[in-house]
């Protein structure tokens, strides 16, 4: 098959078709996809590849040999390593044990210049050594998929992207976009985009088992620490959070505003209340004599979704008027931008409907002269 370019082979679903690939039987061959199959032997075949997809694909070769074999993949663009590819060198890296620094490197990068999309699936373990190694200077869309906890403490952040990862991945160092979501028992999502269109993307999503020792509920807060401590987000003018804002200290709320200096818009989901976060904002814009904090942010919005129940309702609390109030009136003495938009949709215990329905009306009424555009709704709960 001297002329063949591009090659799809599926093999039988719980069988592995071993394929006797070789650079001599496709000179020509650029793109190569193997479900289900032993992975060629013959290392010359994957120099010419410009894409390269491997999906429960096993190999005979440690995971040192591994790299060297991607090494070789130096026209590759395109690369996908899906269901249980990297999982076999899980256990050869644990064997190797746990380095003092936290993070095992390999002496030699791994770099792939044209590539510009990679898709990887595997165990944590191998894919914080993967991205350690791997250097792709021109990529536009980094996604890691179906990785688990091994019960690690720590932000999943620094332990994927420690250290230097805008080095590797350089699109990293230009952010716009940031959208993270944590969730009790359920999987971390992470969503990184920059660039100088904003549309490059490095996205985790991660399903996660949480023990007594790293509860649920803390991977919000430490993981939103990380972003602001590893990566470089004075650039970044969207910040979407997802799960239960109110875990957040009024500490760490208050540093992302002061952290986040282009923020333009900020969305939240979830569920709790919503007084810690409006209290950081608050703290934040009245700290600094200097400067105001994010100084053009215009929009704060609650993406309501109805359809998934109790999940994403905020809680409305008797303070969250004033917080709110209070924080729109420092940002305003303060000498920062109108917000254009903001929204609030809360759902109310009984007592409380009962007790705040006039409060409420004079609350709407004096945030409407302070911000362009008021999206509230409250119901009874």
């Amino acid at each position: 098959m001297p002329a063949l370019e591009t090659l799809s082979l599926v093999g039988p679903y719980q069988e592995v078709l071993d394929v006797p690939l070789t650079h001599h039987l496709v000179p020509r061959l650029t793109s190569l996809e193997l479900w289900h199959c032993t992975a060629p032997r013959d290392h010359a075949i994957y120099t010419s590849l410009r894409s390269l997809i491997l999906a429960r694909t096993t190999w005979t070769i440690s995971y040192s040999e591994f790299l060297d074999v991607l090494g070789k993949c130096r026209s590759l663009e395109r690369l996908r390593l899906q269901q249980e590819v990297l999982d076999p060198f899980a256990q050869e890296l644990a064997s190797r044990g746990r380095p003092r620094t936290g993070t095992q490197r390999r002496a030699t990068p791994l770099v792939l210049p044209l590539l510009r999309s990679m898709t990887v699936e595997g165990q944590c373990k191998v894919l914080v050594h993967f991205l350690a190694t791997i250097h792709v200077p021109q990529a536009t869309t980094v996604e890691l998929k179906n990785c688990y906890d091994e019960n690690e403490p720590g932000p999943l952040v620094t332990r994927l992207l420690a250290p230097n990862p805008q080095l590797r991945i350089p699109f990293l160092s230009s952010l716009r976009t940031v959208s993270l979501s944590c969730w009790d028992g359920d999987p971390f999502k992470v969503s990184l985009r920059g660039g100088p269109d904003g549309n490059a993307l490095f996205s985790v999503h991660y399903g996660t088992f949480h023990n007594v020792d790293w509860p649920g509920n803390a991977f919000l807060e430490h993981n939103l620490v990380a972003i602001m401590d590893i990566l470089p987000v004075a650039t970044v003018d969207t910040l979407e959070v997802e799960g239960c804002i109110d875990h957040v200290a009024v500490g760490t709320w208050q540093r992302m505003f002061q952290t986040f200096q282009s923020l333009r818009t900020l969305r939240v989901r979830g569920r709790g209340t919503l007084d810690s976060l409006w209290s950081g904002l608050a703290r934040a814009t009245t700290s600094s004599l200097e400067a105001v904090c994010c100084p053009a942010l215009s929009e704060s919005g609650i993406d309501d979704r109805s359809w998934d129940g109790s999940r994403t309702k905020f809680t409305a609390t008797a303070q969250l008027f004033d917080i709110v109030r209070g924080a729109l009136n420092a940002r305003e003495n303060a000498g920062a931008s109108r917000l254009k938009k903001l929204q609030l949709h809360l759902g109310y215990v009984d007592e409380l409907w009962t007790r705040t329905s006039e409060l409420r009306e004079t609350w709407v009424k004096d945030v409407k002269e302070l911000v362009d555009e008021v999206d509230y709704r409250g119901w009874k709960t």
